[in-house]
């Protein structure tokens, strides 16, 4: 949509939804069937698997490994890994449910 950015190296899966000026930086990979929030952040080399939620106005850090099915809520702070179907959120982010 909109205003969204996708940097060098970036790999954005089929099926996927980027809602307005979000930026997705290099080498990241976002899997198929995912949806990527507005305003949001994804830092370079960060995996988001498939099937996941990115709650607008997050931010991945560096290297982080979103596995499949995860959401993230809003306006949350990802710092280290999200395990497959975990929902977090807060910042720092960490799993509630």
């Amino acid at each position: 949509m909109a205003g969204v950015v996708i940097t060098s190296n970036a790999v954005v899966g089929s099926h996927v939804c980027v809602l307005p000026n979000t930026v997705i930086h290099h080498d990241a990979v976002v899997g198929d069937w995912s949806l990527v929030g507005s305003n949001v952040t994804i830092a370079g080399g960060t995996t988001i698997g498939r099937n996941c939620y990115i709650g607008s106005g997050s931010s991945i850090m560096n290297g982080v490994h979103v596995d499949n099915g995860a959401l993230v809520g809003l306006g949350s702070n990802v710092i280290r890994g999200v395990a497959a179907g975990a929902t977090v959120a807060g910042n720092p982010a960490r799993q509630i449910h």
